[in-house]
Formats: C-alpha cells, structure tokens, sequence
C-alpha cells in the first residue's frame, strides 16, 4: 500500500456531498492532485458497514454510470485532474447526523490507497420521490457547487490568490515571492499580505511590488493590516507570523539558561517552544477560524515555530487543511552533499521526522549508500565544526 500522508487523500473527498438520493447514499470524491487511473473499487465502509464493489456503483462527468465490479487493472477508469467521480451505494439511505467514511481502492500510478473522513448528512436530507433522477456527473457538480464547505483546492486554470500572514517577515516573504514568481505556470495572481506593523507590512508591499515588476509576470500585490480584507477568494493561506515580536525572543532563551537548561534554539521544544507555543497557539487559532470562514477551500502552510505542535493543534481543532513546512531538509541535503563533494542533483535521500529533530534515513549516490562516507568525513575537523550539533 502507498504511503501518501492522510490529509492529502482526504481532500480528494468533497465536503458535504454525503447525501440520500433515489438509487441510495452518495458521495463525491474530486481528483484534486493529477490525473488517476483508478483500477479497482475495492470498498466503501460507512460507520463500521463495509460495502464490496457488488454493491457500489460509480459515475464520471461525460460517462454512463458502471457497477464497481466493472472497474478492473484491465478495464480501468481514467479521472482527470479537478473532476468529479460520484459512488452510490444503491438501496441504502442514511440517518441525518455525522457519518464515518472510509474508502479503500486502487491505482495504475501508486497502488492501493485507503482514507478516512467524517461527514454530515443535513437534517431532511431524505430519499427524493420515487421515479426521481438517478445520480449522474451533472448531479455531482451541482451538488459540489452547492455544498460551499469543499477542501479541493484551487480551480485548475484560475490564477492563484496567494494570503502571506506576518509578511512583515520581510525575508521569508521575499524568499516565497520569490520562488513563486519563478515557477513555471504560475504568470499571473495575487500576494495578498497581511502585517498587524503597517510599517513593516508597507516595506512588504514595496518589495513585492519590485518583485513582481522585475519577474515580467502578471501578478497584483495587495495589503492590509486586517487579514479579513484580504483572505476572501484566497487558494493558499501561508503563515510566517511571530506573535508578540521579537522581544520575547531572547527572554525565551535566557530564563531556561539561568536555571540550567541550555537549548540549542529555544522555539521549538522545551521551555521556550512550551512558551512560544502558549502565545502563538491562540492567535493561530483565530486565524484557523477566520481561514474556515472565509476561505474553506485554502490549503494553509503554515513556517511559524515550534511548528509540528502549531500543526497539530490545527489538525486537531479545525477543519482547514494545514501543511507544516520547514526549509531545514532541503537546506540539509545540500550540506550534505557539500561535505561529501556529490552533485547535489546526483544526490538521492529519504528524510523522515518532525521539524527540527528528522533524520536522513536513506543517503545514497549513484546506488552507494553514502553514510559510511559521511562517518569519515566527520572525523574531519573542518567539516565537524561546521555542524557540530548535527553530526552529534
């Protein structure tokens, strides 16, 4: 079975789509990531009732509907990127209230795939009458348009609007524009920055206004220091906020050293990410709620430390799909591959983990596994001391 981290398989579910129809309980699963050959149903569980292919039946936008059992590695089903495939499970018809959904079913790309969510069947949401339509692609894009609350996101083909929290970061908000305004496909869409220091958001806007104008490309910059002006429509949420600023920085540090805990950086564990945590975690959960109802369908990313525990309250206490990023892997690898004078291109890695404490569990060349030569080269003086820490 393919290891793809749960949050990215549960937004291929289309919220809210659990509903009662004619032929019996639908959902709507979206095709999100790219094109998928689906080759086989293999089955649908809802609330612990699991139900076979012999009992599903499937429809795609422009095709007739088939029973899932016709779904097979020879037979497969092509679903193209940001379309709608609709199951109904015929002759079955579900209770209003919350209902666990568990899907399991196989590709030609990656294997076979299973994820959970948990979804609400509105109060009245009965059967339709009798000789009624049966589901089909049309019914399932109206119904998506109809339930608002999605996590799919953005449209393929709409320029992307882009929410930069805490821009006043000027240097992660530089970098980020940056990299955005170089990826291919990405010429035209909207920086929406957001700073409560209006001074510090203005230095923002005029960087990005420069980026831009230099990049050729035609993206708009938009600011303001209420985020409620500026996350509406937005597809990707990103926050690079540091709550109470800088001055808590050093305390966060300094107190743990007076009574004896010396922390490598103090942000992320221990008594200074403890602290860190306790401001932070209240404005972020703000921001969460204002994210669910203002723009749903955002994916958030979210740079600000101690960042696994940030993500996992979010992952916990909203309904915002939520991406912990950190640039320590890409700017380890790199590293790596300089002490070890390998072509970073040429270098191949597995890094597995959580931010600030991961572990390059696979390290190879060309096929050699390359830690035999990193135990070597941290004998080396000039190298160890360039990573102490890291190397212990």
């Amino acid at each position: 079975m393919a290891i793809i981290p749960g949050f990215l398989l549960r937004r291929l579910y289309v919220r809210d789509s659990l509903r009662n129809t004619a032929a019996g309980c639908a959902l709507d699963l979206c095709n999100v990531v790219d094109s998928a050959t689906v080759t086989r149903l293999i089955e649908l569980a809802i609330d612990g009732q699991v139900y076979g292919p012999e009992r599903l039946v499937a429809s795609l936008a422009g095709q007739p509907a088939v029973a899932a059992t016709a779904i097979t590695a020879g037979a497969p089903v092509t679903v193209p990127e940001g379309v709608n495939l609709t199951l109904v499970v015929p002759g079955v018809s579900l209770e209003p209230g919350s209902h666990r959904l568990r899907l399991r079913f196989a590709t030609r790309e990656v294997g076979e795939l299973v994820f959970q969510v948990d979804d609400r069947l509105a109060e009245g949401d009965a059967p339709p009458a009798a000789g009624g339509p049966a589901p089909s692609a049309t019914n399932a894009v109206q119904d998506k348009e109809k339930h608002m609350q999605t996590t799919a996101p953005i449209i393929s083909g709409r320029a992307p609007r882009v929410a930069i929290l805490g821009a006043g970061s000027t240097v992660f908000a530089r970098q980020l524009m940056t990299d955005l305004l170089c990826t291919p496909g990405l010429e035209s869409g909207t920086f929406a920055l957001v700073d409560v220091d209006r001074e510090r958001l203005d230095l923002a806007q005029r960087i990005a206004a420069r980026l831009v104008e230099a990049s050729g490309r035609e993206w708009q910059v938009e600011a303001s220091t209420e985020r409620a002006e500026m996350l509406p429509g937005c597809d990707y949420v990103i926050s690079l906020i540091e709550v109470a600023g800088l001055r808590n920085v050093a305390p966060d540090y300094e107190i743990p050293l007076k009574y004896g805990v010396d922390q490598c950086i103090g942000d992320t564990i221990g008594p200074g990410g403890i602290f860190k945590m306790l401001r932070t975690g209240p404005a972020w959960l703000d921001i969460l709620v204002d994210v669910d109802r203002l723009c749903p369908r955002a994916l958030v990313m979210t740079y600000t430390n101690p960042m696994s525990a940030l993500t996992l309250l979010a992952l916990r206490a909203a309904r915002s799909q939520v991406v912990g990023l950190c640039h320590s892997v890409q700017g380890t690898s790199r590293q790596l591959a300089g002490y070890l004078d390998v072509p970073y291109e040429e270098l191949t890695y597995r890094c597995a983990g959580i931010n600030h404490m991961a572990w390059f569990v696979e390290l190879a060349h060309q096929g050699e596994d390359l830690y035999p030569r990193l135990r070597q080269a941290a004998l080396v003086p000039e190298i160890y001391d360039c990573d102490p820490v890291r190397f212990e």
